[in-house]
């Protein structure tokens, strides 16, 4: 088993399984909270469960792996539950470093919010060469449904969750999925957060203004005064808007205008070439607006 022990703010203990005479490493800390968290274990591999890297097509293997354990907070004696990211090669050593630089700097305001706290982030010399260990606060379970057969609330949870990361630290995820989203159960119910900020970005110069709160089904705005990673989440992976226009021979018309077949007929341009009946048929081609105004999964799902 895995024994890691942090000895102050700025240093970690790392054991790795072994004979009697194994080294030991001490790894130093660029990236930690000024907390002192004197002892740690490991409790079980969440990547030997479940490795989605792998499942993905990512080609990590056994170079970057993830642990779930328990630590002691010096202050107050208190057992905290953590989540270890272990990188080994130089690879996954920048995408954890890049990471740790994110949470310790842009990431801070929706720490313990919107995203997991980072304890520290430690780096040295071991039996598997150069490694670096992350600590984060262990939030609970990843989230292993799509989101879009998610509860209409806990959809919207998640959705402002990812705002609150663009518009609060100006950090663009860009790596959003269903597996990024880890699960906490409270009295009050469930409140989800993102992980996984190895391949996060700050936000290009484009508009981020997004009312809240979300009205569920409701039109969505122009594309162009949203970034586009918040409209594919709202838009697509959690489907909490319909369409508002919809393309009638490359014409782009309100979504309104759409509810009758017959009426988009008067708007097919004079360059198209083909018959009313042709017309008709390609008006009744498009998705009935009923089917966007209609969600795709009950709350019961």
């Amino acid at each position: 088993m895995l024994h890691l022990t942090i000895l102050s703010d700025t240093q970690l203990l790392l054991q790795t399984p072994g004979p009697a005479d194994a080294r030991t490493s001490v790894l130093e800390a660029p990236h930690a909270d000024t907390e002192n968290y004197r002892f740690s274990k490991v409790t079980e591999e969440i990547s030997a469960r479940d490795d989605p890297e792998r499942e993905y097509g990512r080609s990590y293997g056994d170079r970057l792996r993830v642990f779930r354990g328990t630590m002691l907070k010096e202050s107050t004696h208190e057992e905290l539950g953590v989540v270890f990211k272990i990188a080994y090669d130089e690879g996954c050593l920048r995408l954890l470093a890049h990471e740790a630089e994110f949470y310790t700097t842009h990431l801070v305001p929706v720490q313990g919010l919107s995203v997991p706290r980072m304890y520290g982030s430690f780096v040295g010399e071991t039996d598997e060469g150069r490694t670096r260990v992350t600590v984060l606060e262990d939030w609970g379970e990843q989230l292993r449904v799509p989101l879009m057969m998610q509860p209409v609330k806990f959809r919207l949870l998640v959705v402002e969750a990812l705002i609150d990361i663009h518009q609060v630290t100006g950090v663009v995820h860009n790596d959003f999925t269903e597996r990024h989203i880890v699960v906490k159960t409270t009295p009050e119910g469930y409140w989800p957060v993102i992980v996984d900020f190895t391949m996060a970005d700050l936000h290009p110069d484009i508009p981020c203004m997004i009312d809240l709160p979300i009205e569920p089904y409701s039109d969505a705005p122009d594309n162009q005064l949203v970034c586009g990673e918040l409209w594919d989440v709202i838009m697509v992976e959690a489907q909490l808007w319909r369409p508002s226009t919809v393309k009638y021979f490359n014409v782009k018309l309100p979504i309104d205008e759409a509810e009758d077949p017959a009426n988009l007929v008067k708007f097919a341009p004079p360059r198209v070439v083909c018959s009313e009946a042709q017309k008709l048929e390609e008006a009744k081609a498009l998705p009935a607006i009923d089917t966007f105004s209609r969600p795709l999964w009950s709350d019961e799902t």
